[in-house]
């Protein structure tokens, strides 16, 4: 496999890079877990890039404004809207947001999706 930038910074930071078997699957979820830090962030842009994914993630749609869209959009952010578009609609589910988000790309698409939790420490 090819030395990537984030294959050298994942073997310096002490983590083993697994997976390479996703590299064939070019539409997929990935899940990062566990989700016990801020820097999970990096590492997990750090993988895809060992691993030769097209990383992307989802964020909330208000995160994809100004100035914050100029480093998580290029980063692989897409918004998600979860809002009804009309009035009197329920409100998506995150599972039909993402099953939207696979029917309007087409093309390779390795989703990450990072569990629900808390990054405090919890009895």
């Amino acid at each position: 496999m090819l030395k990537t930038v984030g294959h050298i910074l994942m073997k310096t930071r002490g983590w083993t890079i697994v997976g390479e078997e996703l590299v064939q699957h070019r539409r997929c979820i990935v899940i990062a877990a566990p989700h016990t830090s801020n820097w999970d962030f990096f590492y997990t842009i750090a993988g895809f890039d060992a691993l030769q994914l097209p990383v992307r993630f989802t964020i909330k749609h208000t995160w994809m404004k100004f100035p914050f869209n100029l480093l998580l959009g290029p980063a692989g952010g897409i918004a998600i809207d979860r809002r009804p578009r009309n009035e009197g609609e329920t409100r998506a589910s995150m599972v039909d947001a993402m099953a939207t988000l696979f029917d309007d790309h087409l093309g390779d698409l390795a989703l990450v999706i990072t569990p629900e939790g808390t990054r405090s420490l919890s009895t």
